[in-house]
């Protein structure tokens, strides 16, 4: 019979061997090196907790307590039905569930899209779409529809050109949920597409408004440079005016002097003439007298060579005299000429006075001109800083503000540690961090489902075992039994949630490794209050038909009113109060304080707080319970 046993036990190793040869297959088929890694490292955990862990348990721990952990364990792991339920199967069954999901979020997906009439761009519209979008181009919206009800598109873009674009989206509303995805990223799309044709466009008025603020800076320039002309010219014509006003001051006491003196000369010259004509008169008749006695003498005198020699010395006199008395006259004319020009010019100069006096006030009347002009041009010039004043406000505004002006910019606190802080995310990206955020969700139910199950299990397994009632017969057995129980399934339950940190934390790429203390203290507690959930459900229930009964709505309810899959903030109060501080919410959101956003230990410590007073709250109702239900 041995060689038969041998030989059976050697056949089920090469099945053992060969399934697991298959299972690493596919790990790295679908998870890669690291998956492969990660499978090597699980396996030796577990056979580590097999033929190191357990027999030191049982070396060291030789009194009543570790001996009944002991049998709790390897009564469990001698149930291959229930190692392959409620360990190996779980395993797959989550790492089935975690490769279905696409780390890079929602695929490409076909839409069909109709070829518009009109000025559309199409190619900048389809690549805008590219990144999301297999896209197939239809000449009707027929034929994009049949194939939208074949199930081979999953919308129709239908663009319809008039004065503005408007897009008819044709979708299968029986492809829910992911057809609402496929909506809200077209819905984007158009909305990105619309702001960056209005940014353009406002784009181009905000630079030309700025061209224009900029001529409005230079004719502003222009002005106060024409304006401080207009001072120097107003300036200079004050000063014109009173040099003309001062040359006229001379030039009418020079007039002045210049009259005096003519009629003083004009007087002397006429004194001189009348004096000159007096000496006239009195030498000719002298000269008439002299010649007439020497006529008279003449008569009597024998002498007639010197009476000859005498009257003719007095003809030459008269001569002589009216000769002097001729140039005389013609010097007189000479200067009445002369001083009838000095009085011409006087007058003339009279005249350029007059002609001065209008030039004065011609120069005021432009001085007063010129004053009104800067004037005006210095209203014209506040009245363009005014504008500019106006005007500033529109300089510092972005082109999506002027398109909208009420600008939502939402800036999400977590951004990943795969997010590089001088780039920006792409749709990769942003739906890999939502796998990220989705992935504490889904450990938390894992760990719920996982928790509740295994401590029930192992429960039962306690209760109805044979040994139970002469186990009961030892005194002071009571609470080492439900402590061994308890371990048990910790230690039992170490294995696959180990399993999924470390999945999350090589394959999502969250820092658990890095935080792996306090995240495993925290996960301790939240095991611990819900395997403690599913002890108290086995000690009153007892019996496992029954408990198979009673532990789905317990994990229903568990699950829905946890906080997590229902959000607290859709909760009534009194509901949403206790949710808020059950074991899988306080879990989930000291997990999300370590993980996404690095807080240290302190951030936690009420978290920590409330699940250490639930642990002992719920060990106190398992001994009550355990006590009335004698289990």
């Amino acid at each position: 019979m041995k060689p038969k046993k041998n030989k059976k036990k050697l056949k089920r190793n090469l099945i053992l061997i060969g399934l697991g040869i298959a299972l690493l297959f596919l790990i790295g088929f679908f998870w890669g090196v690291r998956g492969v890694v990660l499978t090597f490292t699980l396996v030796i955990v577990l056979f580590g907790l097999k033929g190191v862990l357990f027999p030191a348990l049982q070396r060291t721990m030789m009194t009543r307590f570790g001996p009944m952990i002991m049998v709790s364990l390897k009564s469990f792991f001698r149930d291959k039905k229930s190692v392959l339920i409620l360990i190996v199967f779980p395993l797959i069954v989550i790492g089935t569930v975690f490769t279905s999901f696409n780390i890079e979020g929602t695929g490409k997906l076909p839409i069909g899209i109709v070829v518009p009439q009109g000025d559309f761009d199409l190619e900048e519209f389809r690549a805008q779409v590219r990144p999301f979008f297999y896209i197939v181009q239809y000449d009707d919206l027929d034929h994009c529809l049949l194939d939208l009800r074949a199930y081979r598109r999953y919308s129709c873009v239908e663009p319809i050109v008039s004065d503005i674009v408007k897009l008819n989206v044709y979708y299968d509303n029986t492809r829910d949920p992911i057809i609402w995805e496929v909506i809200q990223t077209i819905d984007q799309i158009a909305n990105t597409i619309e702001t960056q044709k209005s940014t353009e466009a406002a784009s181009d008025f905000i630079g030309r408004f700025n061209d224009a603020m900029v001529k409005l800076d230079q004719q502003d320039a222009t002005l106060q440079n024409e304006i401080n002309n207009m001072y120097t010219y107003i300036d200079d014509t004050g000063d014109a005016k009173t040099d003309l006003q001062m040359s006229k001051q001379e030039l009418s006491s020079t007039l002045n002097e210049m009259d005096q003196d003519l009629a003083q000369v004009r007087t002397e010259k006429n004194s001189v003439a009348y004096q000159k004509q007096l000496f006239y008169w009195e030498a000719i008749s002298t000269l008439n007298y002299i010649d007439s006695m020497l006529a008279i003498i003449g008569q009597t005198t024998t002498e007639d060579y010197w009476f000859g020699q005498l009257t003719n010395e007095v003809d030459q006199l008269k001569n002589e005299v009216e000769s002097y008395n001729n140039q005389f006259d013609t010097s007189m004319s000479q200067m009445d000429t002369r001083l009838a020009n000095y009085e011409q010019r006087s007058t003339q100069g009279r005249n350029y006075l007059t002609k001065i006096d209008s030039g004065v006030g011609e120069l005021n009347d432009i001085e007063h001109d010129l004053t009104l002009y800067q004037g005006r041009m210095q209203n014209t010039r506040y009245e363009i800083a005014d504008v500019k004043n106006d005007f500033y406000t529109l300089q510092g505004v972005e082109p999506n503000e002027l398109v909208s002006p009420v600008v939502i910019q939402t800036h999400a606190t977590y951004t990943g540690p795969i997010n590089k802080l001088d780039e920006p995310i792409k749709p990769r990206t942003v739906l890999q961090l939502k796998q990220q955020i989705q992935f504490p969700v889904v450990l938390i139910v894992i760990v719920i489902l996982l928790s509740l199950l295994i401590a029930s299990f192992v429960t039962l397994k306690q209760i109805n075992t044979l040994a139970n009632q002469r186990i009961k017969l030892v005194p002071g057995i009571f609470f080492q039994e439900f402590f061994a129980v308890y371990i048990s399934a910790m230690l039992i339950l170490v294995l696959p949630v180990l399993f999924i940190l470390l999945f999350g934390n090589y394959v999502y790429k969250l820092p658990i490794v890095a935080n792996f203390g306090v995240i495993m203290l925290i996960f301790f507690l939240v095991c611990s209050a819900i395997a403690l959930t599913g002890i108290i459900v086995a000690y009153l229930v007892k019996t496992e038909a029954m408990t198979l009964q009673v532990i789905p709505f317990v994990l229903f309810f568990m699950i829905f009113f946890s906080g997590v899959l229902l959000p607290v903030e859709r909760m009534s109060p009194l509901a949403g109060f206790f949710a808020s501080i059950g074991p899988a919410k306080l879990g989930l959101n000291a997990f999300n304080k370590i993980v996404f956003y690095n807080l240290s230990f302190n951030s936690v410590s009420g978290e920590v707080a409330i699940l250490v007073f639930l642990v002992v709250f719920l060990i106190l109702l398992a001994f009550v319970v355990k006590k009335i239900r004698k289990a």
